[in-house]
């Protein structure tokens, strides 16, 4: 695992004059990016080449051709070179985008749509080194400091005068090498961690699906219940309609909004909305929206296949949008 041993250690530091970037080794030197970056611009008329590249989670990858459909040109003439060290930047929409990881490293010669930017790394620097570095500013969110125009968009001439590192090439190398060595090592164990939450969750869910199917004595005479899903249930249970357990509710706080705390249906079921630190969209008013009491089911009945959540048991009074549905449980 990372440790602060595996770092080399330098005997002085110096301010480097850049606020983001702070302190660095003595010995280093900060200067601007077009010493390290020129842009290539090179098209692809009389389609020299075929494979076409995208830009996916920080990755350039090469784009099955099964998914070269629906919204591509009518000629890949107009998509630019690019060449196995290029950095792909993707440089609109900062304003309204701030999740998504905007650069990469390309591994392979191909064609990539001409919105992105194509930076060639100059000689003298490393291009897996600056790809690190770009992707250190973009995790960090420095690259939002550079955008211009009303949608903050990025350009040549933001990463023109971009300051970067002037370090030996051969220092370099080495942390690209290091890097790729501990990085690797970390995306292991996040499989490995991702693979035994899986099985976790699958457990959980047999778990449920037992205890309320068949109970929790495994020695309790078992019969069909009649419905292919549920299978076998404990042979003094009964199966009803839900109509007998549960009653729709359909009661909108209307006016009275301001009385209500703001409830959402999510993956972890029904929580109070922060409406101190809001965020998403948020109608005009919320007179249209139906009352929440502890006890109560929201449904999500529409969207099933795309919604991750169709059902929470509310432990709050509020309200939420009228697009769900809320049933009380009957006691008895």
């Amino acid at each position: 695992m990372l440790s602060i041993a595996d770092f080399p250690k330098y005997e002085a530091f110096k301010e480097s004059g850049v606020d983001w970037l702070g302190g660095i080794p003595s010995g280093w030197n900060v200067k601007p990016g077009m010493v390290a970056f020129t842009e290539s611009k090179r098209d692809n008329r009389g389609m020299k080449e075929s494979r076409v590249l995208s830009l996916s989670y920080g990755r350039i990858i090469v784009k099955p051709d099964e998914k070269l459909v629906g919204l591509v040109p009518e000629s890949f003439e107009t998509y630019q070179l690019v060449d196995p060290g290029d950095i792909i930047v993707r440089c609109t929409d900062l304003q309204n985008d701030q999740t998504s990881l905007r650069t990469g490293l390309a591994k392979d010669k191909g064609i990539i749509t001409s919105a992105y930017l194509n930076l060639k790394v100059n000689q003298g620097y490393d291009a897996r080194y600056m790809h690190y570095y770009l992707h250190a500013l973009d995790t960090s969110k420095v690259l939002y400091k550079f955008g211009t125009g009303l949608r903050q968009n990025l350009g040549y001439v933001d990463f023109k005068r971009l300051p970067v590192l002037d370090i030996p090439i051969e220092w370099q190398v080495g942390i690209a090498k290091f890097l790729e060595r501990k990085t690797s090592q970390i995306d292991e164990a996040i499989a490995i961690k991702e693979q035994q939450i899986a099985l976790l969750k699958e457990r959980k869910q047999i778990i449920i699906q037992k205890a309320v199917t068949q109970g929790l004595d495994p020695n309790v005479p078992m019969k069909d219940s009649g419905v292919d899903w549920i299978g076998e249930i404990p042979e003094r249970w009964d199966i009803v309609p839900n109509k007998k357990i549960f009653s729709l509710k359909k009661n909108l706080v209307g006016k009275k909004s301001a009385e209500y705390e703001l409830l959402s249906l999510t993956l972890r079921g029904v929580i109070k909305r922060d409406m101190e630190n809001p965020e998403g969209k948020f109608p005009a008013d919320f007179d249209t929206y139906q009352e929440v009491r502890d006890g109560d089911f929201v449904f999500c009945l529409f969207d099933v296949e795309e919604t991750p959540r169709a059902v929470g048991l509310s432990s709050h009074d509020g309200m939420i949008t009228g697009a769900y549905t809320v049933f009380g449980a009957d006691p008895g």
